[in-house]
């Protein structure tokens, strides 16, 4: 809580985490910036508020069952699918 956009960006790629947030406003901005000056982004996953916990849930396990590993790298992909 608390830390901005970069800085939770900043610690996703230093452990190597795909950061699953509700930011529609902001951070996938910070993150494209981050790939285009060339820094490491493990990805974004951006869950939109309005889809219900179950769909949710259901959309990140098909993600992730279906995603090769290091697919995410560089991206940022929405929920619902």
């Amino acid at each position: 809580m608390g830390a901005d956009d970069p800085q939770v960006l900043e610690w996703a790629a230093q452990h190597n985490r795909v950061l699953l947030t509700h930011d529609f406003k902001t951070m996938a901005g910070f993150a494209y910036e981050r790939v285009s000056s060339g820094r490491r982004m493990p990805g974004v996953v951006e869950v939109c508020i309005t889809a219900t916990n179950a769909i949710a849930i259901n959309d990140f396990v098909v993600l992730n069952r279906c995603s090769l590993k290091g697919e995410l790298e560089g991206r940022v992909v929405f929920i619902p699918l």
